[in-house]
């Protein structure tokens, strides 16, 4: 068996080149706080500690549409989400994938190199 290796390019200009303690780097610009992040932009989000709230989930609403997947990273460890933030996504037909920041911000560059419809809704760590 062999192993086949390719190369991944992002020509999105929202590939994650980084975080760090309050913020991220995404396309090569620092950006302060949370972020909501799809192949086509990334939008501040205003999110609480302990959050998403379902407010806070219903304020990307404009943002969702056409997407498959939403990674959904909730700082620096995995939880849970709360039942209605997830009630919301599955309302709108939308997966959602808590996970820790990091590993969100790794998996979105993944599906996007592969031309996945998704999209990362970062705290920070």
């Amino acid at each position: 068996m062999a192993i086949e290796l390719r190369e991944v390019h992002f020509d999105a200009p929202t590939a994650i080149d980084g975080y760090g303690p309050g913020g991220f780097r995404i396309g090569g610009h620092w950006i302060d706080g949370a972020v909501f992040v799809t192949s086509e932009r990334m939008t501040p989000w205003t999110v609480i500690p302990g959050g998403p709230t379902r407010a806070e989930a219903e304020a990307l609403n404009e943002h969702i549409t056409g997407l498959d997947v939403i990674l959904m990273g909730l700082g620096p460890d995995q939880r849970m989400i709360a039942p209605d933030v997830q009630a919301f996504f599955d309302e709108r037909n939308i997966g959602v994938e808590p996970m820790a920041t990091p590993a969100a911000a790794r998996t979105f560059n993944v599906l996007l190199g592969e031309g996945r419809r998704v999209g990362a809704a970062l705290m920070v760590v």
